[in-house]
């Protein structure tokens, strides 16, 4: 068996469930999840995966993580261990994600059993399952305003559809992760959408943001169509998801929110502008952004 733990916001738990997802079919092992540390988890919507999407994740039990780890299947005890043991295999059956990220390329070849705590934001992990990741991944009926909005989205004579992601929330408010994750500028948003609009000149962008007032500052001399789609708020979030998936191209934000609206949306001659930096540290995450997406 494989299990993969998962906490943080959407964009995190999907990237820890194609991590999971991938090796569970490489080594032709089954597949739990293991969300118990979501208990007291304040953040974000708590455990979304499959309220929102139709994956056919089945939850570890106590009995499932006893078997496998042992001493360390207690939630506070694995999170104790990732943060002083970062980077380790543990017993040839846990493996702990770098603190930096860093791709484990030997996770690629682990034969499992074996359990899975990290973020694993790099698309190496799961790149040789993404159809049968896509396939997993269908989303679940969305709100009628966001039905309504998608028709419009989808309509030819409404132009090419391109979204654009503009993250805050506690980036900007949280002190920690102000050290933590570059700040996107409204120079970044204009630089791509210019870049944007000259390869589609009827390109209209569906604005998307945790801060939507700010993201109308920022936009409001923006000469093209530009529709803010402002409806969807706490456990309805998702749905910003599945439109953005819905569009053409895209400009993100250094998000796994967006960079999974992008990832999900990919065709042909797709074009994914993100930010230069993702991180203040130019290091960390070096590889989340695939090499056929553009960077600003």
């Amino acid at each position: 068996m494989i299990i993969g733990n998962l906490i943080g916001g959407l964009g995190n738990q999907l990237f820890q469930y194609a991590c999971a997802l991938a090796l569970a079919r490489r080594t032709g092992q089954s597949l739990a999840l293991a969300v118990d540390q979501f208990a007291g988890y304040g953040l974000h919507q708590g455990f979304e995966l499959t309220r929102v999407f139709s994956a056919e994740a089945p939850l570890a039990s106590h009995d499932q993580l006893a078997r496998l780890l042992g001493p360390l299947q207690a939630a506070t005890t694995r999170r104790w261990v990732a943060r002083l043991l970062p980077g380790r295999r543990l017993g040839g059956r846990a493996w702990f994600e770098p603190a930096d990220g860093r791709f484990l390329p030997a996770l690629l070849q682990t034969p499992g059993p074996c359990y899975l705590h990290g973020y694993w934001q790099d698309e190496r992990y799961f790149a040789d399952q993404a159809a049968a990741l896509r396939q997993e991944l269908r989303f679940r009926e969305p709100s009628a305003q966001t039905a309504d909005c998608l028709r419009r989205l989808l309509d030819p004579a409404a132009g090419t559809p391109v979204s654009v992601h503009l993250r805050r929330g506690d980036y900007v408010s949280n002190p920690k992760n102000q050290q933590i994750y570059a700040a996107c500028t409204p120079a970044y948003y204009a630089a791509a959408m210019d870049r944007l609009q000259a390869l589609e000149p009827r390109a209209t962008f569906w604005v998307f943001s945790d801060d939507m007032p700010w993201a109308r500052e920022v936009l409001a001399d923006r000469s093209a169509q530009v529709v803010f789609v402002d409806h969807n708020r706490g456990t309805d979030s998702w749905n910003d998801l599945l439109l953005m998936s819905r569009c053409r191209h895209h400009v993100i934000a250094n998000s796994t929110f967006s960079w999974w609206g992008a990832w999900l949306a990919e065709r042909p001659g797709q074009v994914v502008i993100t930010p230069r930096l993702w991180f203040n540290e130019a290091t960390r995450g070096a590889h989340i952004v695939p090499q056929r997406w553009q960077r600003v």
